[in-house]
Order: structure tokens, then C-alpha cells, then sequence
């Protein structure tokens, strides 16, 4: 009963829910994309790890998008994928 009722009272309790998924808003033209995820994972507090075979640039204007919707369209556009294990993010080409 006790085990209830704590984690009745932790729910109840703002901070310990889960946080609303940050929005972006991105608006970029002919910007390096390296230079674009090493922007966004400086919202999200991940570490980041860019392969060096990551070049070229993007155009892009995104206004409230999620966090995650955001990278998925940076990396996408740029032919490149994502590979996380915990909190380290890793970007690359696709070849």
C-alpha cells in the first residue's frame, strides 16, 4: 500500500514527469551540415560523434518541429544516418 501511494504521489509531482518533446525551429541555407547537428545536439545535451566522412551543406527552414523530427529531416536530406547507443549520437554517410 505505501509502494502506491509513493508512486501515486510521484506522478503528481511536475518535474518527475516526462517532458514535452522540445521544438525547433531551423532556418539554415547552404550551412554546413556538420556544423547543423553539432546546433541541434546542443539543445539535447547529447554527445555527438561526426564522422569525417559527413561534408556538404543544407537548406532548411523548419518552424516547431520536435527535437527528434528535426534531426530525422537534417540527416535525411543530407543522405546521411543516425546510430544512437545511450546518449551518444553517431552521424555518417551512408556508403
Amino acid at each position: 500500500m505505501k509502494q502506491w501511494i509513493a508512486a501515486l504521489l510521484l506522478m503528481l509531482i511536475p518535474g518527475v514527469q516526462a517532458a514535452k518533446p522540445q521544438k525547433v525551429t531551423l532556418m539554415v541555407d547552404d550551412v554546413p551540415v556538420a556544423q547543423v547537428l553539432q546546433a541541434l545536439d546542443e539543445q539535447e545535451k547529447l554527445n555527438l560523434v561526426v564522422s569525417p566522412d559527413v561534408s556538404g551543406t543544407v537548406s532548411l527552414h523548419l518552424t516547431d518541429v520536435p527535437w527528434k523530427q528535426a534531426l530525422q529531416t537534417v540527416v535525411k536530406s543530407a543522405g546521411l544516418i543516425t546510430r544512437q547507443e545511450g546518449n551518444i549520437l553517431s552521424v555518417h554517410s551512408i556508403a
